[in-house]
């Protein structure tokens, strides 16, 4: 715990492919999946060396370019 008494569980990041976006940061960033939900395409969640976990979720949307 820090000492302002508060730490982060975990990050939410909409990817249009979850697969291929958890795959990246399981292979650059070492980290390892740790649970997925079983639609398709998935919701990955995705904890980093750190501790930090990365819940990659699909979406349509994206920004403007």
């Amino acid at each position: 715990m820090n000492s302002l008494g508060y730490s982060v569980e975990h990050i939410g990041l909409p990817s249009r492919n979850p697969e291929a976006l958890a795959g990246w940061y399981c292979r650059v960033l070492d980290g390892r999946e740790v649970w997925r939900n079983a639609e398709q395409p998935p919701a990955i969640f995705v904890a980093l060396p750190s501790g930090l976990i990365l819940e990659i979720y699909p979406t349509e949307i994206t920004r403007p370019e």
